[in-house]
């Protein structure tokens, strides 16, 4: 950890890795190909009462938009219901660090709770998880499926930092 003072500004920690990309409004090929390859990532929620809520999901990407399944009367649905801002984080930890990797994507959320989409995800998360389908089914009037319209992302990845280092 490296801290970086100026006499105007509070001091930065900078802890080695490199922002790849920062893109808005869209998801970089990298950062798709990041998320597809990966199978958790974790979504951030605000609550009424502004209370963050952070939980795991089994997410897929469709058209630069990423989607998952979930209750419909859960915390995050009744989160989103308030206030659509939302975070994904997805990272891929390594004890080697310069294998490390992670990805933050801020957006809106919206819920499909039925239709054309709300059909063609179910598939798409049925063919990326099959055990889904006896372990958690995705039924109407039960689970609704989560559309994240990227706004912003940040990409971070150790090896192209000591790459660019030298």
């Amino acid at each position: 950890l490296s801290p970086e003072k100026s006499p105007n500004k509070p001091s930065i920690i900078t802890i080695g890795f490199k922002l790849i990309e920062m893109t808005q409004k869209t998801l970089h090929s990298k950062a798709i190909k990041f998320l597809e390859k990966n199978r958790v990532s974790r979504i951030g929620s605000i609550s009424e009462k502004g209370f963050l809520h952070i939980v795991p999901i089994c997410h897929v990407v469709s058209d630069e938009n990423i989607f998952f399944s979930t209750p419909m009367l859960s915390k995050k649905v009744k989160n989103m219901r308030v206030n659509d801002n939302v975070t994904i984080s997805c990272d891929y930890y390594d004890e080697n660090w310069i294998k490390s990797e992670h990805l933050m994507i801020n957006g809106k959320s919206q819920i499909i709770a039925q239709g054309k989409e709300y059909d063609l995800i179910r598939k798409l998360i049925y063919q990326k998880y099959p055990q889904c389908k006896d372990y958690a089914p995705i039924r109407e009037n039960e689970e609704v499926i989560i559309k994240i319209y990227p706004l912003k992302s940040y990409h971070y990845k150790e090896t192209d930092y000591q790459k660019n280092k030298k």
